[in-house]
Parts: structure tokens; sequence; C-alpha cells
């Protein structure tokens, strides 16, 4: 498991389209291309309005990348110093990882300016040979537990910890 970032961003939104733009240009990169074969990434929010801080948790199918040749080639990429490799156990790794799709640092005052800021991004996203494996699935949205419709979205429904409802 890798975990990257970059210097604390004012806007939310910027600051994740740079974060994976990074991202990207590290995967098209001679070292990535021989090293790594698949895996995924979720992008984890913490700060706040002014400072944003967004990192990447990424879990890859790969050979063994010395952490001073990954940490140079990103601080080439960014800027930014932030490297962190850690082997863990893969359904360990996986529930990790996971929580972030979910998971809320942001006080409730901000959060509707997070998923503003968020509309659109993928939060998790498989890339190389993962990918492949995540296109198996089926694509149905959720359905509602209440209203039983499938269409989710900020316009259609108001969103309440406690409740949602139609309006």
């Amino acid at each position: 498991m890798i975990t990257l970032t970059i210097r604390n961003m004012p806007t939310l939104a910027g600051m994740v389209k740079t974060l994976v733009s990074h991202f990207k240009s590290l995967r098209k990169t001679k070292l990535w291309k021989t090293c790594v074969d698949g895996g995924c990434f979720v992008i984890e929010v913490t700060g706040k309005p002014g400072s944003w801080h967004a990192h990447l948790h990424v879990l890859v199918s790969a050979s063994f990348i010395r952490w001073e040749t990954l940490h140079s080639l990103w601080k080439k990429i960014t800027g930014s110093t932030g490297v962190f490799i850690q082997n863990i156990p893969g359904r360990q790794a996986i529930n990790y990882v996971t929580k972030y799709v979910t998971k809320s640092e942001c006080d409730v005052e901000t959060q509707r300016d997070v998923s503003d800021a968020l509309k659109g991004t993928r939060l998790f996203q498989p890339f190389g040979s993962w990918y492949a494996v995540a296109n198996t699935y089926p694509k149905d949205k959720p359905v509602c537990p209440e209203c039983k419709t499938r269409a989710w979205g900020i316009e259609e429904y108001e969103l309440n910890p406690l409740f949602h409802r139609r309006i």
C-alpha cells in the first residue's frame, strides 16, 4: 500500500484535480510501468477551507519498489515529498483502503463545500490490470430503502444525517 500526498491547497477541487493529475503522471513513468501491474486508489480529504489536504491511498500489485526511488520520482513530479509505503496483507489492505470511501474528516459546516468540490470526482478508482476486474461488476444504482427509487443525487434529494426526503 502506498500513500501519496502533496502540499495543502486553498481550494479542494483544485487540489484533488492536481493530485489525480500527478498520479496519472506517475503511472506513465518507466518505473511504474515496469514494477506495477495494477491496483486501485482512494482519495481521502482532510483539512478545512483555505487549507485542504487531500491524499491518495493506493493498493498495488507490484514488484518491489524502493521507497527512496519512489520518493525521488514523486518529488520530481509534484515538488512534494509525501510518500509512505507499507506491505500489508490483502484483506487488511482492502479493509483499510475502502474505509476512506465513507469516512468523513470534515465537520458538518464544511460537508456541503466538500460535496460540491468533489462532485463528479471518482473517490475510488481501479487502474491497470485491476480496471478489467472492476468492469465485471454490475453498474446498477442502489435502491433507496425509503422511497424505492434508483436515482441518487443532490438535485433530487435533500440529504440529512438523520433521514432523507424527496424535495
